[in-house]
């Protein structure tokens, strides 16, 4: 039994979804949003379902300067399921080139007992044909994709985009699960697109007849998040965070290169129904790719600069002995979106 179960019957605003009694929750952005994939699962669990949490396996370039997400080849103490599923656990480690890291999937295993890590190498449609015989076998009846700060809604030329490739990869794959949806927590955390922006994108979407919910983080969540935190490395989920405690602002993340505003709004998640999002986002591009490979090429075609290329470009700076700041990652952004000419995703 996972470790946030134990004090269940405290009964607080909760998450109930009619009709799920047994759920999966997975960070579909960077690693850091198996943070707020985890209070969800909480506070799901707090409403008397079984919660799972599973996190693609991408650090950012801070925590883990080699390009891309984590191959199952490069962790140590997981639990093959299939070809792109493994259990993580807090003893999970990754072998990056010269370095040893923690994915945040393993820390936030730390508190939940175990998460299930998605290979996103593999791209939308293998992964989905996998997650769908792991969903059916293990009597899932629902899986919920969290992205922080809305990324997944992007039409694909938004000036503050900067990580489209795993969101579109995550909402596309959500979109061949048959009872799934896609929960916007805190538009603009992650120092993207703006929040009025990802509201105005939800509005679209709900005209479209995609809006099924929202829920709002309580105090209890308040709680159960600053443990989370204390073990996940994690800027975007730490915005709700401090919205919770009341904070008004901006502050800047990512080594200065973006600025997040905070609010009450902050404290809200959005849940929308993947198959209509990908309809007017990038996912429908990329989902009938094959591999992430395949899929960021896509993007290129129309344009779109990705966290794999800002990542890959900023690798071969830090080779040359050059310091990552603030300025080196805006002046390699820039460069990279100008090699690819004009967008044209939108």
């Amino acid at each position: 039994m996972n470790a946030f179960y134990a004090d269940s019957e405290k009964l607080s605003p909760c998450l109930a979804v009619e009709g799920a009694k047994r759920a999966l929750f997975i960070g579909i952005g960077g690693g850091g949003d198996v943070a707020s994939a985890t209070v969800l699962a909480s506070s799901f669990a707090r409403c008397g379902g079984e919660a799972i949490v599973g996190s693609f396996i991408w650090e950012r370039f801070s925590v883990d300067p080699i390009p891309g997400p984590v191959r199952f080849e490069e962790l140590e103490n997981i639990d093959r399921v299939s070809r792109g599923l493994a259990w993580v656990s807090p003893a999970t480690r990754a072998r990056r080139g010269s370095r040893v890291v923690k994915p945040q999937a393993a820390a936030a295993a730390e508190i939940v007992g175990r998460v299930l890590a998605l290979d996103l190498w593999l791209g939308p449609r293998e992964l989905a044909r996998e997650l769908r015989s792991f969903v059916e076998s293990e009597g899932i009846d629902l899986v919920v994709g969290v992205d922080v700060g809305g990324d997944s809604l992007a039409s694909g030329c938004e000036e503050e985009l900067w990580s489209p490739l795993a969101d579109s990869v995550g909402v596309a794959m959500l979109s061949y699960i048959p009872r799934s949806l896609l929960a916007v927590v805190s538009p603009g955390a992650d120092g993207e697109l703006d929040p009025s922006y990802v509201e105005n994108r939800i509005s679209m979407i709900a005209r479209a007849g995609g809006f099924v919910g929202g829920y709002v983080l309580s105090s209890r969540d308040k709680e159960f998040l600053e443990r989370v935190v204390e073990h996940v490395h994690t800027e975007a989920s730490r915005v709700p965070l401090k919205a919770l405690e009341g904070c008004v602002g901006e502050i800047s993340i990512r080594s200065g290169s973006r600025v997040v505003r905070i609010g009450i709004s902050s404290c809200v998640a959005y849940f929308l129904d993947p198959r209509i999002v990908k309809e007017s986002t990038l996912a429908k591009l990329i989902s009938s790719c094959s591999s992430l490979e395949e899929a960021n090429d896509t993007l290129h075609r129309y344009g779109v600069y990705t966290e794999l290329d800002l990542e890959r470009d900023l690798y071969r700076f830090a080779e040359e002995g050059r310091e990552i700041d603030r300025d080196v990652i805006l002046e390699v952004r820039e460069r990279g979106r100008s090699r690819l000419g004009p967008c044209r995703a939108a």
